[in-house]
């Protein structure tokens, strides 16, 4: 795929996109709504005052989560919708690298494919531009993948000494058709 064409994680990921699930390339392709049922899940008490300050979505058993997803070859935009509680990022492209701008934090990671499956790599964050230092940094493990014909991920954060802060995830479905 050319950088003229395609979007900005098919540009980024190269031949490796074509092999990821069906569903999961028609959801990072174009504009796409998608929407489903969620779990979303906070840890310790200082992982709620962290979840807070960062205003992530309160932990609930069934959440109903809407993402608007656009995707151009040089940027993409994802608006979650947890029951009514916003929650914007923007991805751009860094050389080799993806970076989600999450309001103060940029997120820099890999996207990869395993089996059909779509992997964040995260690698480096900043706070307010600043780089975090590795032992005060959260890791982050996100994962797409398709299961019985549907969409499925998973989102965990945690941090030393803290533990889990934040893990979310669910079963979502394509709502319309591709725009």
């Amino acid at each position: 795929m050319t950088k003229d064409k395609g979007n900005i994680l098919s540009n980024h990921m190269g031949p490796s996109f074509n092999r990821l699930s069906p569903i999961l390339r028609r959801v990072h392709t174009g504009s796409q709504n998608i929407e489903g049922l969620v779990k979303i899940e906070r840890g310790n008490i200082l992982a709620n005052i962290i979840c807070n300050i960062f205003r992530f979505p309160k932990a609930s058993d069934a959440c109903i989560l809407k993402v608007e997803c656009h995707h151009t070859p040089t940027d993409l935009l994802w608006i979650r919708n947890f029951s009514g509680h916003i929650m914007k990022s923007s991805f751009s492209r860094r050389r080799n690298n993806l970076i989600e701008k999450l309001g103060p934090l940029d997120l820099m990671f890999s996207a990869t494919e395993k089996n059909g499956s779509l992997n964040y790599n995260f690698f480096s964050k900043k706070l307010f531009g600043i780089p975090i230092p590795k032992i005060l940094s959260p890791n982050i493990y996100a994962l797409e993948y398709e299961s019985n014909g549907e969409y499925n991920f998973k989102v965990q954060v945690k941090m030393l000494l803290i533990g889990p802060v934040l893990s979310y995830g669910g079963i979502m479905k394509l709502i319309g058709d591709e725009k």
